[in-house]
């Protein structure tokens, strides 16, 4: 198959994550388009210069200072796209083995593909309407928002029916009219938030268009890292630079994941107020999914700092054998990649 995926860059990942790229070329010959989204002039520049190492990397920039919202930018390349094909993915996706006989022979099934789940998180649990989820409370299927393969006629006629994109919706006051008909009809709700693309799923269903999840072997997501970088990019680099001080590396543990009840909901918690067993296992379990999200994603950035940088490495503590595996395995192919090319990486 003929697929060039688009990978979008915001700030402060670029320097990092031209490692996730450089695995991709490596076990596969698909093209990438790689996708300046509010970067500065200097990251912006490093990342076109970056884009000239292979004939399979493109380089596109759109003219905003600010960062666009993710499911805008989306909806702006489907646009643009003239292929058989629309593909997208985060750029902290990592290829440790080939990848394209699996993906293809998914894809040749289907309409719309999807895969690559975060790191440490159980796909097969998540239902609701955010990013990560796969399943919506009606039981229809969602795609991911961070790896996907669409047949661009067939998603073409869906939003040019439907009249609505990639992005997030907030509000039922987004909705066409045929579009809030078509929640009613399926028994979804108008006053829910539904993340970047999981509308156009639900619609794309609608309109007969098939979708599948599965995950794929050669590819690891670690999940999140790009916004915490941004986020976080400006205290995380003075935490490091005092913990490179103090000689203390950052620690990924099971403390570090354990859900802490706010004060509200202490005693439903605790078992001491009624409906406790209702709350508190729902509670625990998206609040733990977003620690495990957010901590993993800090545990990652202080490893791209140690590689680049000589900043602590970070210290894995956590009892869970299996994301344990997980981690340490990416860490691997991470320190292999830089490596190998850290004559690219200099800059």
């Amino acid at each position: 198959m003929d697929l060039t995926f688009n990978i979008i860059f915001v700030p402060g990942t670029v320097r990092y994550l031209r490692l996730a790229v450089l695995s991709l070329l490596k076990f596969s010959s698909y093209r990438y388009r790689l996708i300046s989204n509010g970067l500065a002039a200097e990251e912006s520049a490093l990342l076109k210069s970056f884009c000239g190492s292979s004939d399979r990397l493109e380089f596109q920039a759109y003219p905003t200072k600010t960062t666009l919202a993710h499911g805008t930018l989306l909806s702006l390349l489907e646009r643009r796209e003239r292929g058989d094909f629309f593909c997208f993915m985060d750029s902290d996706i990592f290829a440790s083995a080939p990848f394209a006989a699996e993906l293809e022979s998914l894809v040749s099934a289907c309409d719309i593909f999807s895969s690559c789940s975060h790191l440490g998180l159980d796909p097969d649990a998540l239902i609701g309407l955010d990013g990560r989820c796969l399943e919506a409370p009606n039981g229809m299927a969602l795609a991911t928002t961070f790896f996907c393969v669409y047949r661009r006629e067939a998603i073409g006629r869906v939003i040019a029916r439907a009249g609505v994109g990639f992005e997030r919706y907030t509000s039922r006051e987004h909705f066409p009219d045929q579009v809030a008909e078509e929640l009613r009809r399926v028994g979804l709700p108008l006053d829910a938030e539904y993340d970047t693309g999981k509308l156009l799923s639900v619609l794309a269903q609608s309109h007969g268009l098939r979708l599948r999840y599965e995950p794929l072997a050669g590819l690891t997501h670690i999940g999140g890292i790009g916004k915490y970088i941004m986020k976080h990019s400006r205290a995380a680099a003075w935490k490091q630079r005092v913990g490179r001080w103090l000689g203390r590396p950052y620690v990924l543990s099971d403390e570090k994941l354990e859900p802490k009840a706010p004060a509200p909901l202490k005693a439903i918690l605790s078992g001491r107020a009624s409906g406790a067993d209702t709350h508190s296992e729902s509670w625990r379990a998206a609040r733990r999914a977003k620690l495990l999200r957010r901590h993993v994603a800090f545990f990652f950035t202080a490893y791209f700092r140690a590689l680049f940088d000589n900043a602590p490495e970070p210290v894995l503590a956590i009892r869970d054998s299996v994301l344990t595996l997980r981690i340490t395995t990416l860490c691997n192919v991470i320190r292999q990649m830089f490596q190998e090319h850290d004559w690219k990486l200099a800059a």
